[in-house]
């Protein structure tokens, strides 16, 4: 198809010019509507995503509304607010007025569809408009039959300049070319001897034309006013009608408010469900490079695995190994039957302790291929693995911590009742809700006050403290363990007694999990069938809701089983496995059991 004759003097718009014009126009919607986006995301999305979605839709028709009126404006002016602003008109490919509303649209949609697709619409806009030097034949305007002119450079089609004309008729036409006129009536002949010559009168002197003051003329705007104003009025619509619809949207979410500051509703977590995803073919989910090493057991060994190394037990001996590479770091012999083993942290380092009849041992990397630290401790001492470290309380009210030099006593705060320790501290509690932060000597102390999440509430049950959590059970009914009875589970800051979670949930809740039980690598923990994030002190699922039974907890996750079989569930997803008894995930990888008796480590992919 030919292109079009534009008028002369029409300057095609530069594509700088073109391109502030464009984001002039975006900008118009973009700025208002991101606050929208931003309160829909995510509360739009969480427990459920309908709202958001609907939200979502919402601030799309509302950008579709404003592109009619941008075209509705091109169509009749030729002028969106950044045309006005920057000299700029689009018109019909004569350039000699606004394209049509239906070229409009048309042109609009391709544009928008170029820019979604990567920017391959634009670029390929740039290509063709730097090869030729005019729109006339580039995709874009030939799909549209338009074309944009800068009306600061050229002339307007659409304001041609005023002509204006002199009142003198000599000066319509040239010199020399007026026609030679006779001058009538004639001169009369004497016809009578008495005929006397006319006397002509002198000329009076013409009287003096007065000059018409002109009005004065009209101060004019400033050429951005306009276009301003537009751009000003048109945020604060689409503002209004996109922040009114995100903020309507939170209603539509089956959430309950909360009352209270850091307050954690249980019937929104129950909402949240973690979607099922494909599972892996080896290895465990999140982890299917490998194996990086291997490592066969015999049909009586026993494997476990911490942060500090793989463990196995086979034979009256202990054999250690780097979870990286599989090499042994250490081996120690086992004088009889090893009733429990548990990670912890001794002296400040990740390691392992283990217990044969009424000696306790414990080994870290530090030691290498020493032999591991040892301590007597009386047959029916209690061992608290709720801190970082080991509490060990003798029947008659000893408290001791395993360190790499031995036991190292601690002294006990008169009046409280001593649950874990963290490092050097230890962790005392008073049964009113006041947590102690003692040396080992008690010489220096520190007491925590750990207010009720509200007035009427009491101290029902200590549940746990350490590794920097205080955790209480609170009720207006403490004596009462009706399984209805409503009790509020509130997690602390240890240090500071900052309430960082308060969920209310039901009595029958926690006995069904009464234990506060803490995760390998001591990430997640577990309690009344919520999972727990340690880091923060939220809860992040309800494992219950989910219909998981639970087995363990690993990393970010826990393990458990559902209607499909052994899945790992997190807070984003579910991920089934099988072949496979996971014993710990490490900086090296997932440390697996298979069916075949053998300690695989699968990396990260």
């Amino acid at each position: 198809m030919e292109s079009a004759v534009v008028p002369e003097g029409v300057v095609s718009a530069s594509l700088p010019r073109r391109a502030a014009c464009y984001l002039i126009d975006l900008a118009v919607f973009v700025i208002p509507a991101c606050p929208a986006v931003l309160l829909l995301i995510p509360k739009g999305f969480i427990p459920v995503p309908g709202p958001g979605i609907l939200g979502l839709l919402t601030i799309a028709v509302i950008g579709a509304v404003y592109g009619l009126v941008l075209a509705a404006m091109l169509s009749k002016t030729g002028q969106s607010a950044g045309g006005r602003l920057l000299g700029l008109r689009v018109l019909a490919e004569d350039a000699k007025a606004p394209a049509p509303f239906g070229q409009t649209v048309k042109r609009g949609i391709a544009s928008l569809g170029g820019l979604l697709l990567a920017g391959v619409g634009p670029l390929i806009f740039v290509v063709e408009f730097r090869k030729r030097g005019n729109d006339q034949d580039t995709w874009l305007h030939r799909l549209g039959e338009s074309t944009v002119i800068d009306i600061n450079a050229g002339v307007d089609p659409l304001n041609p300049a005023p002509s204006y004309y002199s009142p003198v008729i000599e000066d319509w036409v040239r010199p020399g070319t007026a026609a030679m006129v006779k001058v009538f009536p004639p001169k009369l002949p004497v016809w009578s001897d008495h005929s006397r010559p006319a006397v002509t009168a002198a000329p009076q002197p013409s009287v003096p034309q007065v000059a018409t003051p002109s009005a004065p003329a009209r101060p004019r705007l400033p050429r951005w006013v306009v276009p301003a104003v537009q751009g000003v009025v048109a945020v604060v619509v689409i503002g209004a009608l996109s922040i009114t619809s995100a903020w309507g949207v939170g209603f539509l979410q089956p959430l309950e408010r909360p009352t209270r500051p850091n307050q954690i509703s249980a019937a929104n977590l129950a909402l949240l469900k973690p979607p099922l995803t494909a599972g892996a073919g080896t290895g465990f989910p999140g982890y299917e490079v490998g194996p990086v090493w291997r490592k066969p057991l015999s049909a009586t060994a026993q494997a476990t695995a911490a942060q500090a190394g793989t463990f196995i037990f086979d034979n009256r001996a202990l054999t250690i190994l780097d979870n990286a590479t599989g090499t042994v770091l250490s081996e120690q012999a086992i004088d009889g039957d090893v009733l429990f083993a548990q990670e912890t942290q001794i002296s400040g380092e990740p390691g392992m302790v283990w217990r044969i009849g009424d000696t306790l041992h414990g080994w870290v990397p530090s030691l290498g291929k020493a032999a591991a630290v040892t301590a007597k401790i009386p047959a029916d001492a209690a061992i608290s693995t709720a801190g970082t470290d080991l509490l060990i309380t003798a029947r008659d009210g000893k408290l001791s911590t395993l360190t790499k030099t031995g036991l190292t006593e601690l002294t006990a705060i008169e009046g409280k009742i001593a649950l874990g320790v963290d490092g050097d501290k230890l962790l005392s509690a008073k049964y009113s809700g006041s947590l102690t932060l003692s040396s080992p000597d008690a010489k220096t102390r520190q007491d925590v006050p750990l207010n009720a999440p509200e007035e009427n509430q009491q101290v029902m049950k200590w549940v746990t403290a350490g590794h920097g959590l205080a955790v209480i059970l609170w009720s207006a009914f403490p004596d009462s363990h009706d399984p209805q009875n409503p009790v509020t589970v509130a997690v602390y800051r240890e240090s500071t007694g900052e309430l960082l979670s308060s969920m209310d949930i039901s009595y029958s809740r926690v006995e069904e999990d009464p234990a506060w039980v803490r995760g390998n690598g001591f990430v997640w923990a577990a309690f009344a069938g919520y999972a727990y994030n340690q880091s923060i002190g939220l809860p992040v699922l309800d494992l219950k809701a989910q219909g998981i039974k639970r087995s363990g907890i690993l990393a970010d996750g826990v393990l458990g089983a559902n209607d499909e079989g052994p899945v790992f569930i997190q807070s984003n997803k579910v991920t089934p496995y099988n072949g496979v008894t996971p014993l710990a995930i490490s900086p090296s990888g997932a440390i697996v059991k298979t069916k075949d008796n053998e300690i695989l480590v699968f990396a990260a992919k």
